[in-house]
């Protein structure tokens, strides 16, 4: 029989599968193996076998399903029940009366209602029951693998299941990956039943994919949503097992998240299996949950002659570590006021980028001195003369030389070698470098992916902050990896180390591999603390804005959802509760802030004031952002009804879709507004005709014209609306209507959209003049940062928020 390994291997769905990944779905598919019904931890050297490994865990789960041996129980149908048998639906009727065999009749196709009579041992054999029926034939999908898998007697019956916890973002491309059987390709989605469990509870199902047959797969982006969903069903649910997938979960903003989770599995006894990267489960938070799960295995590399790590220093003079000396006293001045966080950030920034600057001079590090002197200046700030010849000092004291002199006289000859640096430096060092082809530049935001393996012979880390030098250095790229610090943050690094130290310690004791040697990581550390006198030399006079304290990495997720909560309650957001995935983040030169979506565009001011509209993910610091306040949809909707409502029958004509539209909500309102009825009163009437449970907020935006959504989303709602006030023809045909209020809007939105676009290209001072436009804001870019945040109120998205 073949394996899932050959299948998976064999179809590459996310393209190369190198040796390392397909060592990751062995071990996989081992463990499970053998770890039935226990909890268990595994961390990988890197974050990039997440796809495949998902994939797999859906094989795996179809396997089975497919081998288990269950059947269909006959005598636990009830009569109506639609079943699916020999790719068709059908409907079960009951034991035949004349015969000793069970009647079903087809649902949908060319012999519609046609009704057959078999055996119950064919039927409990071949058949299954399903949630739903489509008008669609079943595409083959269980014959096919069962043919490729070798399974002579398939089982028709869902009865594995399991739960995913995976980022949104690598759900997304999991979902349309394909998997190919020679004859025929299929998605994630066509061959298992998958459900994805939101936040609000709802379980949404994907497009074009099987979810007619009891759920296989339930992935969620949401810890918080999985516990909820187990402690609603008291644990009584059918997924088996809880998957938790990417190192996202073990981030500081999200452990406690993970922790919850673990608490629920194990007081319902599921059984929680955690993959994720070495690096993110680098701090004492991740290795207690790790210690509470037990059972963990660790790709913890075996310290011998192949890794050698080494960490090395960039000497500095006197004069510069008495202006960062100066810098640092200022920070600690502002750091306990809140209206200077930011100029804190800038600041601290400043430093980190001098400690990444490989050249004498940079633009960069100059654009970001005038940026900090101007918003002083904007802020009206004192000290405004003294910080700039801080800032100054530490420029002009040739720093970024000595680093270059340092990489070179460490740099092995002749071979591939990878420099990695902070982002905001990555351009300015590549341009540098430009003609060395053998060295490649990176930032330490890059992803680690397969490919990096075995094309480098050394690796070069400038000032990394803690996160980046755990991420690198548990990964090992090669054999030759060296972390450059600047000389005045070396006891801030051994007392960080230190901290690694005490950490892989913990990890290799855990480990199930039963490697039991020290890591080359962890042998690097000993090797380096080893040549320090004693205790009492190391961690005194620790600098408070040392490189590990600039760590705004790991914040950027906090930062975002504190703005988010804070700029959601001052939003009026009660009307548009839909969701969406911030992927950026932009800090504006007045405070205020945009979160943009991944294909979001934002209009800008070029130098020749001519307003061109870009991708929000192609915008620049330093650029000028323009807002024009065109009304959306909505508000324009409002203010026409009101102005169109008092002469509805003259629509009948011009336009019937605007005039049935505005007739149904006309008629509930003024049902509504005659019997004055609250609406806990209008919830219980509806509820009472038999529609289905809505709260009472979704009656409140239902009983006023300045909360109403214009779509009703739910084609019954109209229908009990002409129940409720006796209107025929809205019982009859409530999908008419539903059609015309869809028609109202897109045309509306595309009104809008049209507008806007029409604006592209055409200067600042013709914009203006404008009526349609009520006005505009501009705005100047200081900072991006790239985060991925779900769930994010679509209010407040890709537009300035600038707070109260």
């Amino acid at each position: 029989m073949k394996s899932i390994k050959s299948l998976l291997f064999s179809s590459s769905p996310f393209g190369y599968i190198s040796k390392n990944k397909k060592r990751v779905i062995s071990d996989f598919l081992a463990i499970e193996e053998c770890e039935d019904n226990n909890s268990y931890t595994y961390q990988y050297l890197n974050s990039s076998y997440y796809k495949e490994l998902i994939v797999a865990i859906c094989l795996q789960n179809y396997l089975d399903n497919m081998s288990n041996g269950r059947k269909l129980d006959i005598d636990k149908l009830q009569v109506g029940q639609e079943i699916q048998f020999k790719n068709k639906y059908y409907q079960y009727l009951g034991k035949d009366e004349l015969g000793a065999g069970y009647r079903i009749k087809l649902v949908y196709g060319k012999q519609d209602g046609v009704t057959s009579i078999f055996s119950r041992e064919i039927l409990e054999n071949r058949a299954s029951k399903v949630n739903r029926t489509k008008r669609r034939k079943i595409p083959e999908v269980r014959q096919d693998f069962g043919n490729y898998f070798g399974i002579k007697n398939l089982s028709w019956t869902n009865e594995e299941s399991v739960i995913i916890l995976v980022e949104k973002k690598i759900l997304n491309e999991i979902l349309t990956a394909q998997i190919d059987l020679g004859k025929r390709v299929y998605t994630i989605g066509q061959i298992c039943s998958v459900g994805y469990l939101k936040d609000s509870m709802e379980i949404s199902y994907p497009a074009n994919a099987n979810n007619t047959e009891k759920r296989m797969i339930l992935f969620s982006s949401s810890p918080d949503a999985i516990v909820e969903y187990l402690e609603e069903n008291n644990g009584i649910v059918d997924e088996s097992k809880v998957f938790v997938v990417g190192d996202k979960w073990f981030k500081k903003s999200q452990i406690s998240n993970l922790i919850n989770l673990e608490d629920a599995c194990r007081e319902f006894e599921i059984p929680i299996r955690t993959y994720s990267s070495v690096f993110s489960v680098m701090n004492n938070n991740s290795v207690e949950l790790i210690e509470s799960i037990n059972n963990e295995y660790c790709w913890l590399e075996a310290s011998n002659d192949e890794h050698v790590i080494t960490f090395d220093f960039i000497a500095n003079n006197r004069a510069y570590s008495e202006a960062i000396e100066k810098l640092n006293v200022y920070l600690s001045e502002i750091s306990q006021e809140p209206n200077l966080k930011y100029l804190d950030k800038l600041l601290k920034l400043f430093l980190k980028m001098n400690y990444n600057q490989v050249i004498g001079s940079s633009d960069t590090l100059e654009r970001q001195m005038i940026a900090v002197s101007e918003y002083m200046l904007e802020k009206k700030l004192d000290n405004i003369d003294e910080v700039s010849c801080i800032m100054y000092d530490i420029y002009s004291n040739r720093f970024g030389y000595q680093v270059r002199n340092k990489i070179e006289n460490i740099r092995t000859k002749d071979v591939n070698c990878l420099l990695i640096v902070m982002d905001e430096m990555l351009e300015e060092s590549r341009n540098h470098f430009i003609n060395d082809k053998q060295l490649t530049i990176l930032s330490y935001k890059s992803d680690i992916t397969e490919d990096l393996y075995g094309k480098f012979e050394q690796v070069i880390l400038i000032s990394p902050y803690k996160t980046e030098r755990r991420k690198w250095l548990s990964s090992y790229l090669a054999k030759d990896i060296t972390v450059l610090v600047p000389q005045l943050q070396e006891n801030f690094l051994i007392y960080s180390l230190k901290k690694d130290k005490h950490v892989i310690q913990k990890l290799d004791n855990m480990d199930l591999f039963n490697s039991k040697n020290n890591s080359a990581y962890l042998s690097a550390i000993e090797k380096y603390l080893s040549k320090k006198t004693n205790d009492n030399d190391i961690g005194i006079n620790l600098h408070k804005n040392s490189i590990d304290n600039f760590d705004e990495e790991e914040l950027v997720e906090k930062k975002f959802s504190e703005l988010i909560s804070k700029y959601a309650s001052e939003e009026e957001i009660q009307s548009d509760n839909s969701t969406v995935d911030v992927t950026i983040g932009i800090d504006l030169e007045s405070g205020g802030n945009i979160f943009g979506t991944e294909f979001s565009k934002i209009f800008v001011v070029g130098f020749d004031n001519i307003v061109r509209k870009i991708d929000t993910k192609e915008l620049k610091v330093g650029q000028t952002i323009i807002e024009f306040s065109v009304p959306y949809a909505d508000e324009l909707y409002r203010n026409r009804y009101k102005s169109i409502v008092t002469r509805l029958d003259s629509l009948k004509k011009s336009s019937n879709e605007v005039y049935l539209d505005y007739k149904w909500k006309k008629s509930l309102l003024d049902y509504i507004e005659n019997r004055r009825l609250t609406s806990l009163e209008l919830k219980e009437k509806m509820e009472s005709l038999g529609f289905s449970s809505k709260t009472i907020a979704f009656y409140a935006a239902w009983s006023s014209i300045e909360k109403m959504p214009i779509l009703s989303r739910d084609k019954e709602f109209i229908r009990y609306v002409g129940i409720m006030i006796g209107d025929n023809d809205m019982i009859a045909y409530p999908e008419k209507y539903e059609q015309a209020s869809k028609s109202v809007k897109k045309k509306l939105v595309d009104d809008r959209v049209q507008f806007l676009g029409e604006l592209e290209g055409r200067s600042l001072d013709e914009i203006k003049s404008n009526s349609a436009i009520k006005s505009f804001i501009m705005d100047k870019v200081v900072l991006i940062e790239r985060e991925f945040i779900e769930e994010v109120p679509r209010i407040l998205t890709n537009k300035i928020l600038r707070g109260k």
